[in-house]
């Protein structure tokens, strides 16, 4: 049985009350008008959140995609008149508008326990209607994947394939022998959860102690001064 994990592994540590703010301010920047250079500097703050998290498969994987597709936007190697280079160069600025999002948004699943966010929303004073949902939310996304795997593996047993070409080919066999059977777990599996979270005396109205510190330290306030100042910088127009 894996033991039970109250804090992340992280080499600096980060407030998850930080990452919410960073995750928002970033969703924000990249959804507007932007030079290049302001994509750069938030991809930038996103690998180094994902390498404090020892997410290093996750840097060199999100990391390398960003300039890949920058280097394909500005054209290097491309035929930009041709109806397949304009394609490709529209195809990776989509691509990486939601990148530096998708790499903020893996550091709050995988380098955040529900024990600091339970810990974080309290001492910002949220109402437990709030905190139990959301407790329950992020505990259930993993342990419906294990689901989702384990039932894979049963019909692959039974020699039945699962796959993307079972999905094309034969949508209606893996609705059967897929979701049916997934939608059917998840739903014993959010019982389970919101019934823990309640073992936990989380709907009690009393302030619970908590075996996790988390407080915002120098390297939180850096991080937010540093995206909010790249924010103003833009609004400005000094970042081109």
């Amino acid at each position: 049985m894996p033991a039970i994990t109250l804090q992340s592994n992280s080499v600096v540590k980060i407030d998850p009350r930080t990452k919410l703010v960073l995750f928002l301010l970033i969703n924000i920047m990249m959804m507007g008008n932007k030079p290049v250079i302001v994509e750069v500097l938030l991809a930038g703050i996103s690998c180094l959140l994902l390498l404090n998290g020892r997410l290093i498969k996750e840097t060199l994987l999100y990391g390398g995609l960003f300039f890949l597709l920058l280097a394909i936007d500005s054209g290097y190697g491309l035929q930009v008149s041709t109806p397949i280079g304009q394609g490709l160069i529209i195809a990776s600025r989509m691509i990486r508008l939601f990148l530096p999002m998708v790499m903020c948004f893996t550091v709050l699943m995988k380098n955040t326990t529900v024990s600091e966010f339970i810990a974080a929303f309290q001492k910002a004073h949220l109402p437990m209607g709030f905190i139990i949902p959301f407790a329950v939310m992020v505990r259930f996304v993993p342990t419906v994947k294990e689901e989702y795997q384990a039932i894979v593996q049963a019909m692959s047993y039974r020699g039945i394939p699962m796959g993307v070409k079972a999905v094309l080919f034969k949508p209606f066999m893996t609705l059967e022998y897929v979701m049916v059977p997934l939608l059917i777990s998840s739903a014993g599996v959010m019982d389970e959860l919101a019934a823990a979270a309640m073992t936990r005396g989380l709907d009690r109205d009393s302030i619970r102690s908590n075996l996790v510190d988390v407080k915002l330290r120098l390297p939180d306030y850096t991080l937010m001064a540093g995206v909010i100042i790249i924010f103003i910088l833009m609004k400005k127009g000094w970042l081109g």
